[in-house]
């Protein structure tokens, strides 16, 4: 997947009619990153919507680099549109960029303050989508930026939700790179909300589950609290399994068998072998 931070301003294009030198707009690209503002203030608005090779203007970069003082001027100042995406002017370029807006960028790399911003402006989608079905929380799970997931989803935002690959959001969570930090914090949030089967054994598109990914990804900890995720989900099914088995003269009521809760596993240490069945008294 690609970075926005590691767009370049190399292969600069201007857009549909304008004569502004590449040079002029790649330095206003530059004011974007580097947060002046000042150069912003000064920038045409033709140099403010050029877009480099990744299809990224003025704004995505602002908002990627979680400069919120930027991102107002150029939304609340000059006009910019909050929810525009980046189109790479050459199919081949960036594919994996496309489509995506502001909110997109300010997600993945985790500014808290840029998406508060952008979520409340009344054309701003808080679950667009970018090409593959890509939305701003997915690209936030992969990054392990927890407290943006949070605040998506308090927007509205679909836990369940998937990519057009049929990636969910633990999928994302399950690639991400190495130095993410701590994945278990979010892992757990979300087996609390959908379930430990939607993170131990539910396959994507082309039949991955989440401990292949992070299997690949090299992500040991996150493999062993998956594992116990299995077991949670596999105990659970035996669970119903018995409970609708046994015959309707044994029971005192309907939930006569329940599943005594599994503790939570710390990362890296074994799974449990079993549950155990109490009937109720």
């Amino acid at each position: 997947m690609a970075s926005l931070d590691a767009a370049s301003t190399d292969g600069i294009v201007a857009t549909a009619g304008d004569t502004t030198p590449a040079d002029a707009i790649a330095a206003t690209l530059t004011a974007a990153k580097t947060g002046d503002l000042a150069a912003l203030a000064a920038a045409s608005d033709q140099n403010l919507r050029a877009v480099d090779a990744y299809g990224s203007n003025a704004l995505h970069w602002a908002a990627g680099r979680g400069h919120l003082a930027l991102v107002r001027h150029l939304v609340g100042d000059r006009g910019m549109d909050a929810s525009f995406p980046a189109n790479p002017p050459r199919r081949r370029d960036a594919p994996t960029t496309r489509g995506r807006t502001a909110l997109h960028y300010a997600a993945r790399n985790g500014h808290l303050a840029v998406v508060d911003y952008l979520i409340t402006l009344p054309d701003v989608d808080a679950d667009a989508r970018a090409e593959g079905g890509v939305s701003p929380a997915q690209l936030a799970c992969w990054r392990n930026e927890f407290d943006v997931v949070k605040r998506l989803v308090a927007a509205g935002v679909d836990v369940a939700q998937k990519n057009d690959a049929g990636c969910g959001f633990a999928h994302w969570l399950a690639c991400a790179p190495r130095d993410a930090g701590d994945l278990q914090p979010l892992a757990a949030w979300l087996a609390a909300r959908l379930g430990p089967a939607a993170l131990a054994v539910e396959p994507n598109g082309h039949g991955h589950t989440c401990l292949h990914k992070a299997a690949f990804a090299g992500h040991f900890d996150l493999c062993a609290y998956l594992v116990s995720c299995f077991f949670a989900a596999s105990c659970c099914s035996f669970a119903l399994c018995i409970a609708r088995c046994l015959p309707s003269s044994r029971r005192r009521r309907a939930d006569c068998v329940r599943v005594r809760r599994v503790e939570s596993v710390p990362m890296g240490t074994r799974p449990p072998r079993r549950c155990r069945l109490d009937a109720v008294d």
